[in-house]
């Protein structure tokens, strides 16, 4: 019985030996076939993630852009240049605003009365301005693009200065919850948004440096990871470092 068994085990493995390289050459095709599923699935969830998107966008745009352009011509029609709408954050919905609904003012290009005003409005979102300019405020940028908001007229080793302008934000469509032109905080429409108008979170990475209205033309692009709240020599030190680990890390 045991030599049988002996004989039947001797048997396998010569078979097992003989067919070996078949198995490998099995197992190899079907981790291949495996790694091809792997990577179609995540293009195609890839792909299935952007149209989404891309449709969520395209029918937000849809709703709000023939209201929001009402708005923004009747303002200004009667002379109005600063034409803001009021963030409002969901969570205070629909009047615990104690310290919520401030004023957001949008990006309108050219006032000229024989042009349509535009920019307030992409594929993607929403542009808000901020008149760094009006608070006697400049920007301060190095070489790397690391920049801060301080007093105009300073100097700061390694930054240049640049004066009279604005600072404009993009809020993706995905960032806003919903909208409302009928009830109106100090007549400006109210804008429910995701995250409180404090948090970074709520604009893209990508900020714009432009002219004030009537400024010599000027665009220059920053991002909102270089962007140093307040200016100090150790704070400036950390931000490089901490940029510089990030690179290395992304590569």
């Amino acid at each position: 019985m045991n030599n049988d068994v002996g004989c039947k085990f001797l048997e396998v493995m010569c078979i097992y030996k003989e067919s070996k390289d078949w198995l490998e050459l099995i197992k190899d095709i079907i981790y291949v076939l495996g790694f091809i599923a792997v990577v179609k699935y995540v293009w195609t969830r890839n792909f299935t993630l952007k149209t989404a998107e891309i449709e969520g966008n395209l029918r937000f745009r849809e709703r709000i852009e023939n209201d929001l352009q009402d708005y923004v011509l009747e303002k200004y029609k009667n002379g109005i240049r600063d034409i803001g709408v009021r963030l409002v954050h969901w969570k205070n919905y629909p009047w615990k605003l104690k310290d919520d609904g401030y004023l957001h003012t949008l990006q309108v290009k050219s006032f000229d009365p024989k042009t349509m005003p535009y920019g307030w409005i992409d594929n993607t979102g929403i542009f808000f301005t901020e008149p760094v300019w009006f608070f006697n405020q400049s920007f301060y940028i190095d070489k790397d693009d690391i920049f801060f908001l301080a007093k105009e007229g300073q100097n700061y080793e390694g930054f240049k200065e640049l004066s009279n302008k604005i600072l404009v934000r993009h809020m993706p469509f995905t960032k806003i919850v919903n909208y409302d032109f009928k009830e109106r905080i100090e007549y400006e429409p109210i804008f429910y948004i995701k995250h409180s108008y404090k948090c970074k979170k709520l604009y893209s990475d990508a900020y714009q440096i432009n002219e004030k209205q009537g400024g010599e033309h000027f665009t220059y692009e920053v991002t909102r990871k270089k962007n140093l709240k307040k200016y100090s020599w150790i704070r400036y030190k950390l931000l490089k470092l901490k940029l510089m680990f990030s690179c290395k890390a992304v590569k």
